[in-house]
């Protein structure tokens, strides 16, 4: 008895040796210094970008603010939306009822400096586009629709119906005369350059716009009826209005139809392939697919049929390869099911002859293919280079795939259960299938759950660089990653952490933040967003003295 309680006494020794070097990294004096750049004073924050991040201090009150925490526009307005070409739409609520529902709103345009170049003054407004922006006042039934440049002048007047961004110098825009209201187009100055004459229209492409004669709305504001032509940016019919319907030009096509067909012409109106078909699609890499008497093909600009039409379903080309069907029949969606899959050359050559039940298009060289229920990938010669044998595998990253034995998707897609490990691109289990879960690798660690729902870090080579210990993770941005703990992990698949405290890790494993916030955001140009009692800061780490 004695022996054996000494025995118990050394290995718990040992243990208490042990323990502490295995998690000396995660005690909870980090040796990275928090600096709380931005006090928690918000109510939601966004991550910073080109050194600006939004905040909201009062319900629907934002503004924004500068890495240092200074306030570069002051929290005043109801949204403010991403930058684009240093400007952003803004609004503040014009109108709420007893309930706070939003009854209108108010549009406007900032720049980084936080100067209104548009006060909010418009009740609807685009993003700019060739220098330019969409405005409207009114409702949308009677509002009138015009333009302004980037210092809020008001270039086009708000008389128009209707109207869309500039495209090639010119915008489409309705206009009322006569108690009729037509489309036309109007050139960056305002001048009418294309009479208001047509029912609908497309904007400019590749120097030629599509119009409508005799055309009518449907109820969700599609054009049915009428005839399509085409006109030049004089105003001049190129392809007079004769078409059922037509696509905007690309790569010097576009796709026409006529009495049920369809088929092709060029930029002078030639039908460079007559409609002759059921169904097309538009060129892409130079060949169009084609369906003829429910089969389909592959046709050049050309006309030729550089791949015969006997399938019954084909993909776009991927990587100079594209997937074939043969035997399968369409289902209520529009999708395909049944038959044998397989992948042919810009020649028509199989290369793959059809003997998957599924496949997916090329990715990095490879494309994961369906047998049996089991999944697997297979080269640009067809080589099974990773078994078919899994059941999930997910596309390479970082030259690993992660894939998955045991598993089971429900109605929308979640799997659950199994093991999931990686596989090299020789198909070599580089680590083994012992996880519960495996994301997608990011800085070359990748975040794995254990089969008791703990959560660490491994590399590339399955070393754990991160103890499983956490009840959350998201990949590492910026050299960290925040980790949770006492959280619990939502079930609807978005990896949303419940509860718990939240904290970062660095690349080499350190705990360099412990986990005391209620939630954190990546970090961003150096700052990380986190939560504390209920409202939103930033914070930067200084990196340990070595």
């Amino acid at each position: 008895m004695k022996k054996n309680t000494m025995l118990t006494l050394a290995v718990l020794a040992l243990l208490i040796a042990i323990i502490p070097s295995l998690y000396k990294n995660y005690s909870s004096k980090s040796s990275y210094k928090v600096i709380e750049v931005v006090p928690h004073i918000y109510l939601s924050v966004d991550s910073f970008s080109d050194g600006l991040a939004t905040v909201e201090l009062y319900p629907d009150q934002f503004g924004l603010i500068d890495r240092d925490g200074h306030y570069v526009v002051a929290p005043k307005y109801s949204s403010i939306e991403p930058f684009y070409d240093d400007i952003a739409l803004v609004s503040i609520n014009n109108e709420v009822d007893i309930d706070g529902e939003i009854l209108s709103s108010k549009y406007g345009f900032i720049n980084k400096s936080g100067y209104e170049i548009a006060p909010p003054k418009y009740d609807y407004a685009w993003g700019f586009s060739e220098d330019l922006a969409i405005v409207r006042i009114g409702d949308w039934e009677t509002g009138k629709w015009g333009f302004i440049d980037k210092t809020g002048l008001e270039i086009v007047p708000l008389i128009y119906d209707d109207a869309f961004s500039f495209s090639e110098d010119l915008a489409l825009v309705k206009h009322s005369g006569n108690q009729t209201s037509k489309y036309g187009f109007i050139d960056k100055a305002g001048k009418e350059v294309v009479l208001f004459k047509y029912d609908s229209a497309f904007p400019f492409s590749e120097g030629l716009a599509a119009v409508n004669i005799g055309g009518d709305l449907d109820e969700w504001g599609d054009v049915i009826s009428g005839k399509w032509g085409f006109i030049d940016k004089t105003g001049f019919e190129v392809v007079p209005p004769k078409y059922d319907s037509v696509w905007s030009f690309y790569d010097d096509v576009t796709v026409v139809e006529l009495n049920g067909k369809w088929g092709f012409i060029d930029k002078t109106g030639v039908e460079v392939i007559p409609p002759k078909y059921d169904s097309v699609w538009s060129f892409y890499d130079d060949l169009a697919e084609v369906e003829l008497d429910g089969k389909w093909g592959f046709i050049n600009k050309t006309g030729d049929e550089v791949v015969p039409i006997r399938y019954d379903s084909v993909w776009a080309f991927s990587e100079g390869l594209a997937a074939v069907n043969i035997g399968g029949d369409l289902d209520e969606w529009g999708g395909v099911t049944g038959g044998k899959w397989g992948f042919i050359d810009k020649t028509g050559v199989e290369i793959v002859p059809p003997q998957y039940d599924f496949v997916y298009g090329f990715f990095e060289g490879f494309a994961k293919v369906e047998l049996n229920g089991k999944q697997g990938f297979i080269d640009k010669d067809g080589v099974e280079v990773v078994p078919i044998k899994y059941d999930y595998v997910w596309d390479f990253y970082d030259d690993l795939a992660s894939v998955n034995i045991g598993g089971n998707a429900d109605e929308n897609g979640l799997i659950s259960g199994g093991k999931w490990g990686f596989v090299d691109k020789e198909g070599t289990e580089v680590i083994r299938l012992i996880y519960q879960w495996a994301w997608d690798y990011s800085e070359s660690l990748v975040a794995v759950q254990s089969v008791n729902s703990t959560i660490g870090f491994i590399n590339k080579t399955g070393q754990v660089v991160v103890p499983l210990i956490y009840s959350g993770a998201r990949n590492f941005s910026e050299g960290f990653a925040w980790v949770n703990r006492g959280g619990t992990m939502s079930e609807d698949g978005s990896g949303y952490i419940l509860g718990g405290k939240f904290g970062f890790v660095d690349s080499a494993g350190i705990e360099a933040v412990r986990p005391k916030y209620e939630e954190a955001l990546d970090f961003s140009e150096g700052l990380a967003a986190v939560k504390l009692n209920g409202k939103w800061g930033f914070i930067k780490l200084e990196a340990p003295i070595k």
